[in-house]
């Protein structure tokens, strides 16, 4: 039998598992498969695959469909999928939880746009840069000034990061331009503390291409040449998607600062939860590289503690925190005790239904450390204190990489 005898819809669910690349190919040297080629159904169905596209305009085939989206993002073909998806997660999420932060975003960058800018530059922007700002330039302030930042917020006592993406225009600043930041891009920025995420295009400071960092502590504008760094990401792709699958995941709180949501950028581990006298305790934590140092070694963390007791609850369980008891170990074993009245000067009362959270933090002069503790409550019916369980939770430093190391990377490159 040959092809031409087949049914059409079994060759075509054949075609279907071809590359469309191949499709075409096969089409000058098969008739068969040339008519097939312009059939609707099959460029549908390329559609649907590679630009995630299900409703095609009046005014056009699938395939002339297919061709548009091909000549304006061929070249992503390999990451257009993922970036598409990834943005999508995040318009979701903060469109329904963050509007200043959805009405912040920028239109897209032209081809035009980054080709410029890459001429500026001196140097070739990643493809999952240039795709992820074809579908968003940045953020732009809104009317309420600075907007809240889609990359999230680490807010304690005095200290506020609230992490914006960058416009292509940002990314590019007098210390950007200088030599000493040449192939650097600001890829995010918090308009009050100053405090950003660079990429690195090319290995001349010691870093790995496509190295994402967050130089240590303060100043933050300060030289970085002079500054060790702390790692974020090896791959901007991988960065911007596993984050957009973590606001789909909701592994972040929202919490409201000056009447908008923000995101806090507090992660979970799991199974941290503790429930005594049905009062629950869960805590979350974040690494803060801005009030870090590795030389001397000081590591900082942010912890946020929620305690809550559910709504079906009797009323007689209704209780007041009266003081604290951590017990704190650094990676060496070191352990210290913490006693002392209230949390953050309050004395916060649980009844059922209630919620209470608060931030404080924590250093170490090893890269990880754990914590645990009670809570002391009062029962307002009983009078009897009951000591709550705070669950062991765990804080780690991301990777870093040393001044010294950087310079040792470059000495090397350069014999």
């Amino acid at each position: 039998m040959s092809l031409s005898e087949l049914p059409r819809e079994l060759i075509l669910h054949i075609l279907s598992f071809l590359d469309f690349k191949d499709i075409i190919r096969c089409s000058f040297v098969c008739c068969t498969i040339n008519d097939l080629a312009k059939d609707d159904m099959y460029w549908k169905l390329q559609c649907k695959i590679h630009w995630n596209q299900e409703k095609c305009p009046d005014n056009l085939t699938w395939k002339e469909y297919f061709i548009r989206f091909y000549f304006d993002f061929g070249s992503y073909l390999d990451i257009y999928g993922a970036v598409l998806k990834a943005w999508n997660q995040i318009e979701s999420f903060i469109k329904e939880n963050c509007p200043d932060s959805f009405c912040s975003l920028n239109v897209g960058a032209s081809e035009k746009d980054l080709d410029d800018f890459e001429e500026r530059l001196g140097l070739k922007l990643p493809n999952d840069v240039r795709c992820v700002y074809r579908f968003h330039n940045g953020q732009i302030w809104t009317d309420n000034g600075s907007p809240v930042g889609i990359f999230g917020t680490i807010h304690n006592y005095d200290h506020f990061r609230n992490e914006r993406m960058t416009r292509v225009e940002e990314m590019l600043n007098p210390l950007n331009v200088s030599e000493k930041r040449m192939g650097m891009l600001r890829i995010t920025k918090c308009d009050s503390s100053r405090v950003s995420q660079f990429l690195c295009l090319t290995d001349q400071h010691g870093f790995e291409i496509g190295t994402i960092y967050c130089p240590s502590g303060y100043p933050a504008n300060a030289d970085f040449d002079e500054k060790n760094c702390f790692i974020s990401d090896t791959s901007y792709l991988n960065w911007f998607t596993c984050y957009a699958q973590e606001l789909a995941n909701r592994a972040f709180p929202l919490v409201k600062y000056h009447s908008q949501p923000y995101i806090y950028r507090f992660n979970q581990e799991p199974g941290c939860v503790a429930v005594t006298d049905h009062v629950c305790i869960s805590v979350a934590t974040a690494f803060i590289a801005e009030m870090s140092y590795v030389n001397p070694p000081h590591f900082t963390f942010a912890y946020r503690v929620t305690m809550s007791m559910d709504s079906d609850v009797a009323p007689k369980h209704s209780c007041q925190l009266e003081t604290r008891h951590w017990v704190i170990t650094d990676g060496e074993g070191e352990t210290s005790i913490v006693n002392g009245p209230g949390v953050i000067g309050e004395y916060p009362i649980i009844r059922p239904g209630t919620e209470f959270s608060y931030v404080s933090c924590t250093n170490f002069k090893t890269r990880h450390g754990e914590m645990k503790g009670t809570y002391t409550f009062r029962n307002f019916a009983t009078s009897r204190t009951s000591d709550v369980v705070v669950p062991l939770f765990h804080m780690i430093c991301p990777e870093y990489i040393t001044l010294e190391e950087r310079k040792e990377k470059i000495s090397r490159r350069n014999k």
